[in-house]
């Protein structure tokens, strides 16, 4: 598993292999023991991997959702979108 982190972005290559629920705690812990901002909810992210993961597996977009990068500071839009692909 390879997981990128930066100030503003967490990048989980592959990310349709791992289980979201797993990946949100991963990226918690790691973000924290990094002293990097977290500034979404469990939930946030968790919405957002698994809406990379479902589009990933119907085959829609694979170029840009085999890889799932959560921005910190996330636009409310997209959070709400993504809460509804992702739930």
């Amino acid at each position: 598993m390879k997981i990128i982190y930066t100030e503003n972005n967490t990048k989980i290559i592959d990310s349709y292999k791992y289980n979201a629920s797993w990946l949100v705690n991963v990226i918690v812990k790691e973000r924290l023991e990094k002293s990097l901002p977290i500034t979404r909810s469990m939930i946030s992210y968790a919405s957002e991997i698994k809406a990379h993961n479902r589009l990933y597996k119907l085959g829609l977009f694979r170029s840009h959702t085999k890889d799932c990068d959560c921005e910190e500071n996330i636009k409310k839009w997209k959070d709400i979108l993504f809460k509804i692909i992702g739930w």
